[in-house]
């Protein structure tokens, strides 16, 4: 390891223009400017390397300052050197390794990309709604498209041809389904009717196209040749493990990727059973049952869900695992595409143990004040009771004010001791909005919810922000703040979940304001917790309303993280 110091930031700019380093570790208060105007320069240069800032500098706006502008880790100054240095050792081994794994990553991209354009199939990648977001070389050619054009369109758009056909309906089953769809059908071209297959594969977001003419049986058994060469080498290229089965517990395919996670040989894993080899015991019957549904009737799992695997040694690997049918040496087969997460869960579990831990002395330290605070406003009241002075006497009922104040705050973060114990899940938005509108009416209060059988991905804390949006209409509504709606819009970018109340709305200057950390008459976290909930899973909170014509809050929910209950999967 080569290491390079200096105390001038203009000089540490100097020295990145002819050297390339892994990682860049900064103090805070240099002579020429701080660390942090020393990161902006860093990432307006380079938006990858990896940034550590190193200080003596405590204070908390510090930190959210630097993770703000990019920094990856920041580490204060104090306390044991020589766990503190072990610590910064470990924070410049892990940003090295994020950055080596990124190229990585890009070089996959970049072979998967070549790969694509050699083939002679039409290759096309679909988004969510239904978006190209790749068109490969033979798409170009066949269509008269490049790619630059065809990127953002619709394949409808591209191709009206097929508007109408069971090509359509194969790819909007395959989207809904989240399961492999094929179809072989005729297509008007200019050169009359010809017969293409179609094979829509579900991907990580929206669909992976395949298309072939199948015309003359001669071209259809060469394609058929190239489609599965095809197959084997994004296969051999893929970050997953890939295994296609022959129904009975025997393999008919597997990859590398697959032999470095079980600890078989490729060869081995073509001879063994995966009932006996792969599978625990009491697993292999829902196994066995959730592949005889599939191969039956095409019966859709929940794509991706969690399977314990067995490896070689007797030692089990937790992952998460995609399970469709595929079309292999004309059978349909099982397939499945699976991803070691045994230490993402580690590291999960790692984190619910600290919060709980954190939670418990918490709960410990609320209960202990809450006693004391009792002790203290009942000497408060006696010593009102008997004081006789006025001066003291109201210096005492500031005290109880106080003291008051402080048991509210206790009270109010006792609510939120549980965010983000648990793990986001769907939930039901009218079950979460009818438990905080239940009883408004007996206070006068007009509750119009429209918000169907929709399900939102999120913490499930998620009633809370609910409750909070409620408790600002009552509070600071006004007297004649005597309704309350909510409502949706489905857009192409999300939904939006649309909070109004008819009270006098919040002033222009205070918008702004609204979400920041103790802000507000009272407690002043509401909103801020409420968004802080919400990003756990990516929804953002904002306010739209217009002054004293009543509070609008928008929460938007993005793609994916949003459905109706009528959709919902079957849980494997």
């Amino acid at each position: 390891m080569e290491v390079h110091g200096t105390t001038s930031v203009r000089s540490a700019m100097d020295m990145m223009s002819g050297i390339s380093f892994d990682v860049i570790v900064s103090d805070y208060q240099m002579p020429e400017t701080d660390g942090i105007d020393f990161l902006k320069m860093v990432r307006a240069r380079d938006s990858d390397i990896p940034f550590i800032l190193f200080t003596g500098k405590g204070r908390e706006d510090v930190a959210i300052e630097a993770l703000n502008q990019g920094a990856d880790f920041y580490l204060q100054k104090g306390g044991d050197l020589r766990s503190q240095f072990h610590e910064l050792t470990s924070m410049i081994s892990k940003g090295v390794e994020g950055r080596r794994s990124t190229s990585d990553l890009v070089e996959s991209q970049e072979r998967f990309r070549e790969l694509a354009d050699s083939i002679s199939d039409l290759l096309v990648g679909l988004d969510d709604d239904f978006r190209v977001t790749f068109w490969n070389k033979t798409a170009e050619e066949l269509l008269g498209v490049k790619s630059a054009e065809a990127i953002g369109m619709t394949p409808f758009d591209l191709v009206p041809v097929i508007k109408g056909t069971p090509v359509e309906d194969v790819l909007r089953s395959a989207a809904r389904s989240r399961t492999m769809e094929s179809v072989t059908t005729n297509l008007l071209s200019e050169d009359g009717a010809r017969m293409f297959e179609v094979s829509a594969y579900p991907g990580v977001e929206g669909l992976l196209v395949f298309a072939r003419d199948m015309t003359a049986s001669e071209t259809a058994s060469r394609l058929l040749a190239e489609s599965e060469e095809a197959f084997r080498a994004l296969a051999e290229n893929s970050p997953y493990a890939v295994i296609i089965g022959d129904g009975k517990g025997g393999q008919l395919y597997a990859n590398r990727k697959l032999a470095e996670l079980t600890g078989y040989s490729v060869d081995e894993l073509l001879k063994l059973n995966a009932f006996e080899k792969l599978t625990r015991p009491e697993d292999v019957e829902a196994v066995e049952e959730q592949m005889r549904k599939r191969l039956e009737d095409g019966s859709p799992a929940e794509a991706p869900y969690e399977r314990i695997l067995l490896r070689k040694d007797g030692t089990e690997v937790i992952t998460e695992l995609t399970a469709t049918t595929i079309m292999w040496k004309g059978e349909k087969r099982p397939l499945a595409l699976i991803q070691d997460i045994t230490e993402r869960k580690k590291a999960e579990e790692g984190l619910r143990k600290v919060n709980k831990k954190l939670n418990l002395l918490g709960g410990i330290t609320r209960h202990d004040s809450l006693n004391q605070l009792t002790i203290l406003k009942g000497w408060l009241t006696t010593a009102i009771e008997q004081e006789g002075d006025d001066s003291v006497r109201d210096m005492l009922l500031k005290v109880e004010k106080a003291a008051d104040s402080l048991k509210m705050h206790l009270d109010f973060t006792s609510r939120y001791k549980n965010l983000g114990m648990k793990r986001p899940a769907w939930m039901s938005l009218a079950e979460a909005v009818a438990k905080v509108t239940e009883g408004l009416g007996r206070q006068g209060i007009s509750v119009n919810t429209e918000v169907e059988d929709i399900e939102v991905f999120a913490d499930p804390m998620l009633e809370n922000v609910f409750r909070n949006l409620v408790n600002n209409s009552i509070a600071h509504g006004g007297g004649d703040m005597d309704s309350i709606s909510l409502s949706l819009e489905e857009g192409k970018d999300g939904l939006v979940i649309i909070y109004e109340d008819n009270g006098v709305g919040i002033p222009t200057d205070e918008k702004a304001k609204i979400f920041a950390a103790g802000h507000g008459k009272r407690h002043g976290y509401g909103l801020y917790l409420s968004w802080e909930v919400l990003s756990i899973t990516d929804m953002r909170l904002k306010e739209t309303g217009i002054p004293k014509k009543g509070a609008r809050f928008e929460i938007f929910v993005p793609p994916g993280n949003y459905r109706r209950q009528s959709e919902a999967p079957v849980t494997p």
